[in-house]
C-alpha cells in the first residue's frame, strides 16, 4: 500500500500471464506496488515478487512492499520479508535454485541480504554506504552485486561476490574491478 505522500504511485501492482501469440492476457493477480519478478526455483509454478515504491514524498524509503511468493494457481501472495521489517526499499533481487540475494536501500546506505527460498529466510550479508545497481545469482551458488560510488564523494566501483550457502563474502572489502564502471551483470 502506498502512502498518501507518494503522488502517482498506485497502492497495488498487477502481474499478468500473457499469451504473446494471441496478444491477450490470460490471467492477472494483484500484488504490491511497482512489482518486478524473479525466478522462484523452489517451485517453478510460483513466482518471486519484489514490490514497493522507491521513496516517499519526504525522501525516506516508502516501506510499502517487500519480497513475496505468488502462486498463480490459487492467487495467494505470501510475504517472505517486508520493507517495513527491513527498514528500507528492496531494489534488486535475483535467485537461482533455492538461493537468492537482494539489496535494500536505506537513507545513506545499502544492505545486501542472502536469501534461502526453501526456508523463507533472509540473512544480512553486508552493508555499504555505496549504491548497488544490480544483483545476479549464478549456478555456482554465488551472488554478485554491482557497487557504485555515490554522490557523497565516495567513488569505489566494482563487484562484490558472496557465497550464498554460507552468506559470506568471497571478495572481502576489496571489490572486483572492471575496465569501465559496471552498472549491470548477466550470466549466460
Amino acid at each position: 500500500m502506498s502512502s498518501p505522500e507518494v503522488e502517482g504511485v498506485e497502492p497495488h501492482g498487477h502481474v499478468a500471464r500473457l499469451d504473446c501469440k494471441a496478444e491477450t492476457a490470460l490471467a492477472g493477480w494483484t500484488v504490491g506496488p511497482q512489482p518486478a519478478l524473479a525466478i522462484y526455483g523452489v517451485d517453478p509454478a510460483k513466482v518471486l515478487v519484489r514490490s514497493g515504491s522507491a521513496w516517499s514524498g519526504d525522501g525516506a524509503p516508502a516501506l510499502d512492499g517487500g519480497l513475496s511468493v505468488l502462486n498463480p494457481a490459487d492467487g495467494s501472495d505470501v510475504d517472505i520479508v517486508t520493507e517495513a521489517k527491513l527498514g528500507g526499499t528492496v531494489n534488486h533481487v535475483a535467485a537461482h535454485g533455492h538461493l537468492g540475494m537482494f539489496a535494500v536501500s536505506k537513507t545513506g546506505s545499502t544492505d545486501l541480504y542472502c536469501l534461502d527460498l526453501t526456508m523463507g529466510k533472509a540473512t544480512l550479508a553486508a552493508s555499504t554506504d555505496e549504491d548497488v545497481t544490480d544483483i545476479q545469482v549464478n549456478n555456482l551458488d554465488q551472488g554478485w552485486a554491482v557497487v557504485r560510488g555515490t554522490a557523497t564523494g565516495h567513488d569505489p566501483t566494482g563487484i562484490a561476490v558472496f557465497d550464498l550457502p554460507t552468506c559470506s563474502s568471497k571478495t572481502g572489502s576489496t571489490l572486483l574491478n572492471t575496465a569501465l564502471p559496471a552498472s549491470n551483470l548477466a550470466f549466460y
